[in-house]
């Protein structure tokens, strides 16, 4: 038995859908319909483009605001133009900003190559790049796992991290994960 077996049995890698509630099960089922709408809409290059610009700024904007990050999307806009200038004081929140930019276009730049592959590797490369000429208080390398316990509250033991992010992976690539179009192509093969 692993150790992150005892401290997290929680953690299993099971998909038990049976366990759902109707209510959760009906919301999924307008989730997969909006999606397919959404889907569906036709919108011209230019409305697609800005739509996407705009999402990236909000989603980055939003992402690093959960880690103190006060700079806005008007800011982030400005940043990626290369028309403002923060005070020496503000520098790494732009550098935070502008990383994350960097680590979602190249996560997209790989789902639109069709590579899916989120496994450890991948998830150090982003880390790398996300963390890329930012100080560390932690003492940890940008794309490198902790080697120490960071206190009662830690997630896993530093020596499970390899193996619970190559898990994760097969897991997300596995049947609970693929869509019911995907399968029911594939056995009709």
């Amino acid at each position: 038995m692993r150790s992150y077996e005892q401290s997290h049995p929680w953690i299993s890698f099971r998909w038990e859908p049976q366990h759902l509630p109707r209510a959760a099960w009906l919301l999924l089922g307008e989730a997969a319909t909006l999606c397919t709408r959404l889907n569906t809409v036709a919108l011209g290059a230019k409305e697609a483009e800005m739509i996407g610009y705009v999402s990236l700024l909000q989603g980055v904007v939003a992402n690093a605001a959960m880690e103190g990050n006060t700079l806005s999307e008007d800011h982030l806009d400005r940043l990626l133009e290369g028309t403002f200038q923060l005070p020496p004081s503000q520098i790494y929140l732009g550098r935070e900003l502008l990383n994350l930019v960097k680590a979602v276009q190249w996560t997209e730049a790989r789902a639109k190559a069709g590579d899916r592959d989120m496994g450890p590797w991948t998830v150090q490369v982003m880390n790398a790049q996300v963390l890329k000429e930012l100080p560390s208080g932690s003492g940890v390398a940008a794309g490198e796992y902790r080697s120490v316990r960071l206190g009662k509250l830690d997630a896993v033991p530093p020596e499970e991290i390899g193996h619970l992010l190559e898990r994760t992976a097969e897991w997300l690539s596995g049947p609970a994960f693929t869509s019911s179009m995907k399968r029911s192509a594939s056995h009709s093969q």
